[in-house]
This record gives structure tokens, C-alpha cells and sequence, in this order.
């Protein structure tokens, strides 16, 4: 069952605030009538009995609320590159890094190429770099209309790696030619791990962990987010209209805050989002004093949903005070696409379904094989 139980203690007795969210009224009603149900993103349940729990202590009050939330129809949380030009250049460059498999289209042959200037005809529309089932990089180049990518350092591309072999080695690789802001190493946290900005200019984040029991089994890829002192408010609307589970630990009381202004003290030190059954998930951050960071056009956070309503839903409601930059829509290859800047510059890419035989239905099928 999604949802958290806080416990409020106080003098008098024990007040327990249980919140739950569903995915339909359906599923709230059999809730309210004594049935709990495992909930799944296909709607399958499975039911258990309530009333068998049992309190050590006085329950004064219990209370159960309905809110719908997209979180069961997102199959993939995946970053998205853009480039000037240069991207077959860079996504080469990464599968070289990384391995894995990379598609690449480009304008050339499709039925917008004619509205293009001929230097950009062979430039990169689309490209996948597939690691594993749970990593995957997209990228394109800029169509070539006059209005370059600026570069920002915003979102970073984290991977979690599956041996000290593999990051070892990828780091190397990938560092070359860039910029290393902390060098691969064990941190206090109980994992190696290694910052830097490549000689593209994307950001990345690698991480090992030395618990034999939080190994990972393949390579894994997942957006990580930046701010400068605004990740509590973005993290938390994005929980809000995404859905799913939210962590996160501010810097008071760690190794790293105790140097740290006051003022400071509360802000974000990591924060994980994870939803669909933590099929899905981001991270996210604030910066700490003196790194400040910059919001450019070059990497954006793709969400591909398998349900139309729930992308629209998700679209406007993110989108909401922010920047529409490519409105919701039916493109030239089919299904449903969106491209949007928040309220708190970042930019995010809504696809929807395609219909039967669509990238979103495989990508669930997949996922749930």
C-alpha cells in the first residue's frame, strides 16, 4: 500500500495520522469499507484484513484521505542531453566510455528536415544509449534555427555502478578532457564516489557503495537535480504531483553542515524521489554557500507516461508559473509530446503513449518482465 504513517507524541497520548494515496476512488471506497489493498500500476490487488492490527498504545485518531497521483503511470525518469552540433560526437564518446548500445537519428529523411538550414540536415534529432534495463542516456543536437543550447549545471547524470572495475575505469574515461571537481574516492557515507564536468560540459555524479548488501547488480542511471537553496520547494512539488516515496536529509548535524553558515544549516543535502514501485526515481540537491549553480538548456528530466490523461495532468500542473517552451502536443512521429521549464528553472520533457506498439507500452512491458 503507497502511503506513510507519522507518529505525534505528546503528553496526553498518542495521535496516529495515517495517509494514503490511490490511484482511483474505487480503491479508496474498498479501503473505507475494511480492506487494504497492495496496490499495482495494472490496478491488481491484493486484499488483507485491517482490523488485525493491533496498538500497544491509545489510537485517538485515525484518518484516511482520497487524492489521485500519476506516480503508476510513469515507466521511465531518464536524462536528456541537447547539443550544438557536436552530439553523434558526444554520444559516441560515451558509448566508448560506458559500452552499451546507441541509436542514432538524424534529421536527415525526416519531414521536418525541409524547414532546416542544409548544414544541419545530418545532425542528430534523436539518440539512445542503452546500459541496462535501468540506464539509459537520450541526447539530439539543436535543429539548427538560430538559437544555440546554453550551458548549464543544473542536472547532472548520476550513475550507480556494479563494480570497482566499472567505475574505475569509467571515470577515467569520462573525465578526460573535462573538469574533475572531486576525484574518485571513498567518502564517509560508505561508497566511492567522483564529480565532474566532461569536455562536453555535462555534468556527472559516479557512486560505488561498499555495502555488500546495497550492491547494485547492474549499472544504473538517474537524474540528479541542483538548486541554490530551493531544492525543499522543488523536491516537494514534484512528490506532490508525481507522487510516490520522498527522503531527504538537510546538512545540520552532518560531517559536511557543521562548517556550514547557519542560515545554510537547513538546506537539502541529498534527497531521493522514487515512485512506481521505485521503478522510477530522481535525486536532488541544494548547493551549500559559495557553488552557485547555473540552470542552462542542456540537460532536461524526460517522463514517459503510459497514460495520456496522466501526462497532460502532469504537464500543466508542473509547468504551472514556469516556461512552456514546446506546447503539449501531437508530433510528426506519433504519440504525445511536451517540452516545459518549471517555476524553479528546470526542464523537464512529458511523452505520452504512442498507442498499441508504442515506446511507452514496451517500456512497461519491460519493466514489468
Amino acid at each position: 500500500l503507497q502511503g506513510d504513517i507519522s507518529v505525534l507524541d505528546d503528553t496526553d497520548s498518542i495521535q496516529v495520522a495515517s495517509t494514503y494515496i490511490f490511484p482511483n476512488r474505487k480503491t479508496y471506497d474498498n479501503y473505507c469499507n475494511g480492506l487494504a489493498q497492495q496496490l499495482r500500476p495494472e490496478g491488481e490487488a491484493l486484499f488483507v484484513d485491517t482490523h488485525k492490527v493491533e496498538f500497544s498504545r491509545m489510537v485517538s485518531d485515525v484518518k484516511f484521505s482520497y487524492r489521485p497521483t500519476a506516480e503508476f503511470s510513469i515507466t521511465e525518469a531518464t536524462p536528456y542531453l541537447f547539443f550544438n552540433g557536436n552530439c553523434r560526437e558526444a554520444m559516441e564518446f560515451y558509448k566508448e566510455s560506458l559500452g552499451g548500445a546507441l541509436d542514432i537519428m538524424e534529421y536527415a529523411g525526416s519531414p521536418i528536415v525541409a524547414e532546416l538550414p542544409p548544414n544541419t540536415h545530418n545532425n542528430v534529432m534523436h539518440s539512445s544509449l542503452v546500459l541496462s534495463d535501468h540506464a539509459r542516456l537520450m541526447a539530439s543536437d539543436s535543429c539548427g534555427t538560430g538559437k544555440e543550447v546554453s550551458i548549464g549545471d543544473n542536472v547532472a547524470i548520476s550513475v550507480n555502478f556494479s563494480s570497482d572495475t566499472e567505475i574505475t575505469t569509467s571515470f577515467q574515461k569520462l573525465s578526460a578532457g573535462g573538469t574533475v571537481i572531486f576525484p574518485l574516492a571513498e567518502q564517509f557515507w560508505g561508497g566511492k564516489f567522483a564529480q565532474f564536468v566532461d569536455k562536453f560540459g555535462i555534468v556527472w555524479m559516479l557512486h560505488l557503495s561498499l555495502d555488500s548488501s546495497c550492491t547494485k547488480p547492474v549499472i544504473e542511471i538517474t537524474p540528479y537535480l541542483r538548486y541554490n537553496g530551493a531544492c525543499r520547494d522543488a523536491i516537494s512539488l514534484y512528490n506532490t504531483v508525481l507522487g510516490g516515496d520522498l527522503d531527504f536529509k538537510t546538512f545540520e548535524g552532518s560531517k559536511m553542515g557543521a562548517s556550514l553558515p547557519k542560515e545554510n544549516q537547513k538546506q537539502i543535502m541529498h534527497s531521493l524521489l522514487q515512485w512506481n514501485n521505485k521503478k522510477c526515481s530522481m535525486m536532488a540537491s541544494d548547493s551549500g554557500p559559495g557553488n552557485v549553480i547555473s540552470f542552462g538548456g542542456n540537460a532536461s528530466v524526460s517522463l514517459l507516461f503510459t497514460k495520456e490523461d496522466k501526462a497532460r495532468e502532469v504537464f500543466d500542473r508542473l509547468s504551472e508559473g514556469g516556461e512552456v517552451l514546446e506546447p503539449l502536443k501531437r508530433p510528426f512521429w506519433g504519440g504525445l509530446f511536451g517540452h516545459f521549464k518549471d517555476r524553479y528553472g528546470l526542464s523537464w520533457m512529458v511523452v505520452g503513449p504512442h498507442g498499441s506498439g508504442n515506446c511507452a507500452t514496451e517500456a512497461s512491458e519491460a519493466n514489468d518482465a
